[in-house]
Formats: structure tokens, sequence, C-alpha cells
């Protein structure tokens, strides 16, 4: 299990944080106190990195030439510049499509450059061929005494035709610039382009990463936008998108999201909307319990929640109510908001997600639930960090939560790789620091608690009143 080491200065509300991620993470304190601002960056480097592979950075190359080619034909092409056009568009689909085969059947980077440099020529020679037709046309548009007219649909032609050529000379393999525009893009779509604090007069923002096998990286963001020339990214292995909950609601837009595809129109770096696809991917009307021996015990604490069976299938998604007579099934959106937690554990669970991921963020995930099922769940992160070697990062208020993490971990033996972090204010106003409270974790109860001696007092007060 890899463990990374994640420090960020003046991102968002937080001045500065140092925490180390290899088990369970956990970070406490109040409410917006900078602990979900931890997760967004870490959903965003991990995102930004998975999405820089070669194979998503070639699908990142097909979709802007997919944007160029659509804004070309919606232009006023002339008939044989519109069918070249859809030449091109024909091509790039049968790209996409063997790109989606490469994905679910990785092949050699070797294999791939191939594949790629064919398609590029083939789409150059289509593209030069447009470039060739659209001068043509525009010499053929003169006055009588041989001056060029302006056409400003020419001059958008020529200006799409440049980009993607452009884009086709661009070497993924070895351009830098693309995977810093994907952090870029990544950011901006978590953090709604307001990446550093309003508030400080400090226009530098920084994150830096570390991996024990020598991976690294060093973002620096000046104004939010993120400086090329002082970033570092040294990653040497494959990541996969991060999976960030932090609304169990989500499981009620199943039937009415929009599946992120290859080649698609649409592309969404938000981590709502890639929970949403994932929750999609489950194989329909199966149980969600499976057979495995080293599951009996995440299974066993799901059965207690969820006793039926979870179906999803094309846009309807039920849950069987377990010894009903009448055979029926409750939509999912009608279920109560702690059922609707444990079941997108457990769609995850069975749609193979959790087999791959590396980071599970779970943004305050007791809110909805009874202190009993409080108990369950976090048995159940630790139960899946265990022995599916995720590395979860949860923030949360709840004392009972916290407890309960510290317990089941070391109830079932990972307490070395369970880590407690505090956010605390700083003296501005503005800021806070979140600190390392594993060798403190009584601070954290003692300050969490305080709200029950203040109802204790105020009881004690009622009650001299009364006398």
């Amino acid at each position: 299990m890899f463990k990374i080491i994640l420090n960020i200065e003046n991102i968002g509300i937080i001045a500065n944080a140092d925490i180390k991620i290899e088990g369970v993470t956990v970070i406490a304190g109040s409410n917006s106190s900078g602990k979900s601002t931890v997760g967004r960056v870490l959903y965003a480097i991990g995102t930004s990195l998975a999405e820089s592979s070669y194979i998503k950075l070639f699908k990142q190359k097909l979709n802007i030439i997919d944007n160029e080619l659509n804004r070309l034909k919606k232009i006023s092409l002339d008939e044989e510049s519109l069918a070249i056009a859809e030449e091109a568009t024909a091509l790039l689909d049968n790209m996409s499509y063997i790109i989606s085969m490469l994905e679910e059947h990785p092949t050699s980077q070797k294999e791939f450059e191939n594949q790629s440099i064919n398609f590029s020529n083939k789409l150059k020679k289509i593209i030069n061929s447009l470039e060739e037709t659209v001068i043509t046309q525009s010499l053929t548009t003169g006055n009588l005494e041989g001056e060029m007219e302006v056409d400003l649909d020419d001059i958008l032609i020529r200006m799409s035709i440049k980009e993607i050529k452009k884009i086709l000379d661009t070497d993924i393999l070895k351009e830098d610039n693309l995977k810093f525009e994907m952090l870029q893009s990544v950011f901006n779509n978590e953090f709604n382009s307001q990446i550093s604090n309003l508030t400080s007069n400090n226009l530098k923002s920084t994150i830096s990463f570390t991996e024990v096998n020598n991976n690294s990286g060093k973002l620096v963001f000046i104004e939010d936008v993120l400086d090329r020339e002082a970033s570092t990214i040294n990653i040497n292995r494959e990541f996969v998108r991060p999976i960030f909950i932090d609304d169990p609601t989500v499981i009620d837009e199943i039937s009415e999201s929009i599946r992120i595809y290859l080649g698609g129109k649409k592309l969404s770096y938000n981590h709502k909307s890639y929970l949403i696809d994932l929750l999609k991917q489950t194989n329909s009307d199966e149980n969600v319990f499976s057979k495995k021996k080293n599951d009996e015990m995440i299974n066993a604490i799901l059965k207690e929640v969820i006793d039926g069976n979870i179906s999803i299938n094309g846009r309807k998604s039920f849950y069987e109510i377990p010894y009903s007579d009448r055979n029926k099934k409750l939509s999912l959106s009608n279920l109560s908001t702690g059922m609707k937690s444990f079941s997108i554990l457990s769609i995850l669970k069975n749609s193979g997600a959790f087999n791959t991921v590396e980071y599970v963020i779970l943004d305050e995930p007791e809110i909805h639930l009874h202190p009993e099922w409080q108990l369950k769940y976090a048995e159940l992160i630790v139960l899946l960090s265990k022995y599916l070697n995720i590395k979860f990062l949860v923030t949360s208020h709840s004392p009972y939560f916290i407890e309960a993490i510290e317990l089941f971990s070391m109830k079932h033996g990972i307490e070395g790789k369970v880590n407690y972090y505090k956010s605390k204010h700083t003296q501005n106003p503005n800021f806070y620091t979140i600190e390392d409270y594993t060798q403190r974790l009584s601070d954290i109860y003692d300050e969490l608690a305080e709200s029950m001696f203040d109802l204790q007092n105020l009881r004690d007060e009622l009650e001299l009143e009364e006398e």
C-alpha cells in the first residue's frame, strides 16, 4: 500500500497542513474549518494524475479535436467541405472506439503509439484536404477588380483547422503542458476557480506530495493560476481516480445523470458526477454481497443494515424489500438518508470499484447516521481499508464516530496505519492549520464533547432556578 505525505499551504482557508495518508486518516474539527478542503485537494491531485495517463490524455486530445470539428460543421461549409469534415468525424469516432477497447484490455505503450501515429497521419491527410478545399473556395470569392473579400466564416474555418493541426502535432507522451492543463482544469472544477484564500495578502499557494516510492509533485498557484515554471510532477506509476462521497442523496440522481463516456460530449472531473457514473456501472440485479471469504465480516455488517438486494438496471434503481409477501421493490430515492449512506458503499463494493481505487474520501459521513449505525459505518471503513487496501481520508465532528474508528482499528489490527488530525484556528480568523493529534486523541474527544458539557451546565442552571 502506497503512503502519501501531503503538504498544503494557503489553499482555501488552510494556512498549513502536513498530513500522512496510508490506512485511515481522520480529520476532526468544527464546521467550516478546512476539513473538506483537504479532501478536495486529494481528490483533485488523484484525479489529475489518473487522467494524465497517456490513454486518458489521448482521450482529451480526441475530445478537443471533436469540439473543433463540431464547431466547423456549424459554420456555413460548402457541400464538398462538409463531406470532408464528416469523414474526419467518422475517423475520430472509430479511434474513440479503439481507445475504449485499449482501456478495457490494456496494451503496451508501443502498440498505443502505433495506433495514435496511424490515426494522426490519416486525420492530417483529411484536414489538409479540407484546408485545400477551403483555400480553393476562398480564391473564388474575389470581386471584379480581383480584390479578396473578407469572409468571417472563412476566417473561423481556418482557425479551427489550425487548432486541429496543432493538437495533432502535440506528442502527449512528451508534452508536460497537457498534464499541467489537466491539473488546472481539475482544480478549477473542484474549487470553482477559487483555489487560494480570498482574504490573504499572500498570492502564492502551494501543494506538495511525496510517496514512499519517490513519486512526488509540487504545485504552485499564483492567484489561482498554476505556475508551470515552479511546479513539478515526477510520477512513474498509474493512478486511479479517487472516490469522494460527501452527500448520500447523490444516489437519487442515478437515473437522472448522463454517463461520462469516451468520445462523448460531456466530460466532467467533478467528484459528484464521477460518483454517479460509478454507481450506474454496477452489475444489474446482483446481490450486493459477494462470496469471497475475506469479505465475510464486511458482508455481515452490510446485511445488518441492508437485508435486501439492490437492483440497478438502466434508468431504474430499486431496493428489494426483504420478508415481503408482495415482492415489492422500493425506489432507492425513497430510502432513508442513512440507508443511502450504506447503499453507496454496497453498490461500489458490488461493482468492483473498491477493488481498484486507492483513495476514498468521506466528508462527515456520520451526519445522517444514528449512533448505532455510526459504529457500523466506522467498522466498515476499517475493514475495507484492511482487506481491500483502500486509503480512507475521513472528516468528522462526532466523538462517537472517531472513537469507533479508533477502537475498531485496534480490534482488527490496523491501528498503526490510522492517523488523527485536528483543524485549529490561527491568529487570522480566516485561516486554520491542521495538526497531528494521533498521540493526543483525548484532546479531540474533549473538544468535540464540549457541547455536551454546555448542555449539562444549562441543565444545572434550570434545576437551580426550579429550586
